[in-house]
């Protein structure tokens, strides 16, 4: 299929379709992929993920704006999608990847653990599209990690308070030729049906997965630092004897010093100079008053802090990525954009550095990133070793 022919796919009539596929259109064609590869993903988007994204929001009658039917954990405005770039640190081609969360329509449809196993069984079904998923090793997974059905919890306290009802998200990194795919377990209500500490579920689902010893390190310092939340594990959707695992925990910090200290476990595991150099350049680049502590000035459906995600496999050290919530700065996204060139031009990705603000007004040519704040929603940095150095930025097409 033709680039041209790729608009055909956005004949479907869904709102969501219509709404974030040209979206992930303008991301993927400045990214690494062939005509091919960009058509693939977006009908595999039409048919699997669009579909999966709930009824069409309805308008308020006195503002014109979207109101959302459930409080997804995706984003803060809770629009279920959120794209994301990311770069390594020569390249100037980013791999673009996204996520989404199930979202359930009319009553009696099974609600969100009716939508969320019915995306797995689909998913599990488009090898030809190039997806890559362990339907097996999900489940086993969402057992340890999710509610078997809609409680009243999901109702009372998740409903009006700040915890939301979602248990299960998706992402979706794309590759040149194969989508991987990987779950995100949110524990929250299954520690409220249960009585257990997230730590407890997540701990014990690591270790009924195989990768315990990469986690004993993680729980250790988890378990020594106060107000430390484990708020989300994530796995790959493949077998269990070759899945990539990460803890995601959010520190409740915004000092640069208290957060490598974190990453690093207290000393656990090392962390490479170009990593610490990196994210020190970061802290520079980023409008902020004070040389080491940035203020996170909004609150959010996810609170303040700095999120680390910790990954694990099988006979692996545990590897840390660092999330820098910018949506959370109280400045534009214009001058996040351009803290973000500036910093990827330090790090030597020099074509990337030039064109980023350029690239992100393209994909959401709506907005007037002059006027927003929270169209960008994390910078991430990590190393995949310790020559390399990965960079990601995460954006909200802020539907509501």
């Amino acid at each position: 299929m033709s680039a041209a022919s790729a608009s055909d796919l956005l004949d479907d009539n869904g709102f969501w379709n219509l709404t974030l596929l040209p979206v992930l259109h303008r991301m993927i064609e400045d990214g690494r992929y062939s005509l091919e590869r960009q058509a693939q993903v977006l009908e595999f988007f039409r048919k699997s993920v669009g579909p999966s994204l709930g009824p069409e929001p309805q308008l308020n009658p006195v503002t014109g704006r979207r109101l959302p039917s459930w409080r997804s954990f995706v984003t803060d405005d809770f629009t279920p999608f959120e794209p994301s770039l990311t770069w390594s640190s020569l390249s100037p081609h980013p791999y673009v990847k996204f996520s989404i969360e199930a979202i359930p329509g009319i009553p009696g449809d099974g609600g969100a653990i009716g939508a969320t196993s019915s995306v797995a069984h689909l998913l599990a079904q488009r090898h030809n599209m190039g997806i890559q998923f362990d339907l097996g090793a999900f489940n086993q997974v969402a057992s340890l990690l999710t509610c078997t059905a809609d409680c009243g919890i999901l109702t009372s306290e998740c409903l009006t308070g700040d915890t939301g009802p979602t248990q299960v998200m998706f992402g979706f990194d794309l590759g040149e030729t194969t989508t991987q795919t990987k779950a995100y377990f949110v524990p929250t209500i299954r520690a409220m049906e249960t009585g257990r500490s997230k730590l407890d579920l997540i701990a014990s689902t690591i270790q009924a997965c195989g990768v315990g010893t990469a986690w004993e390190p993680i729980a250790e310092y988890i378990r020594s630092v106060q107000d430390a939340d484990p708020f989300l594990l994530a796995m790959d959707c493949a077998p269990l004897d070759d899945a990539r695992f990460k803890a995601y925990i959010r520190f409740p910090t915004a000092n640069l010093d208290v957060i490598l200290r974190h990453a690093s476990l207290g000393g656990r595991i090392s962390l490479s100079p170009k990593f610490v150099e990196a994210v020190r350049a970061l802290w520079e680049c980023l409008p902020h008053d004070d040389a080491s502590t940035l203020e996170y000035r909004l609150r959010s459906q996810t609170s303040g802090g700095t999120p680390i995600y910790f990954s694990m496999k099988r006979d692996a050290p545990a590897k840390p990525k660092l999330y820098v919530p910018v949506r959370l700065l109280g400045s534009d996204d214009h001058q996040v954009a351009k803290a973000f060139e500036k910093w990827m031009t330090q790090i030597g990705n020099v074509e990337a550095g030039a064109s980023y603000i350029q690239h992100l007004k393209k994909i959401l040519p709506d907005k007037d990133i002059s006027c927003t704040t929270g169209c960008q929603t994390y910078i991430g940095i990590t190393a995949p070793n310790d020559q390399d150095i990965e960079c990601s930025v995460y954006l909200n097409p802020k539907v509501f």
